[in-house]
């Protein structure tokens, strides 16, 4: 998933400042409220049939000390990237992108943050040029 144009797509939609609290696959343990997003375990998987067009997924952690307000922050990130129509982002054109579940918490970290993590699911096409598939 090209989680890097899905970050400053966040970034452009007033979601938080890329590197201050949104991150790609790692978020600093300093880092008290933040947006984490995630490739799915199993990566993005590539139809030969349909060059540069992906049907995958990503996941989405947010972090807060106040558990009312990881919430709001993560309940706002599902309709944020609610796109049910084409959507372009750096790098890519979204077809779609829709939560696939209410934000999920997590017990309190070490640190005494709350975190809640949502899935997507995520269709769309690479714009590169370069990429034969």
């Amino acid at each position: 998933m090209e989680l890097k144009s899905v970050a400053d797509y966040l970034e452009q939609e007033g979601q938080g400042v890329m590197g201050k609290t949104i991150f790609v696959g790692e978020m600093p343990a300093a880092c008290t409220a933040g947006i984490l997003l995630l490739d799915r375990y199993y990566g993005t998987q590539i139809n030969p049939y349909l060059p540069k067009y992906r049907m995958t997924g990503f996941r989405i952690a947010v972090r807060n000390p106040d558990y009312e307000a990881g919430k709001f922050a993560a309940r706002s990130l599902n309709n944020t990237l609610t796109l049910t129509a084409d959507t372009q982002m750096p790098d890519i054109l979204v077809k779609l992108m829709i939560p696939q579940n209410d934000p999920r918490p997590y017990r309190r970290s070490v640190g005494g943050y709350c975190e809640f993590e949502v899935d997507f699911d995520c269709t769309y096409v690479i714009e590169d040029p370069d990429l034969r598939l």
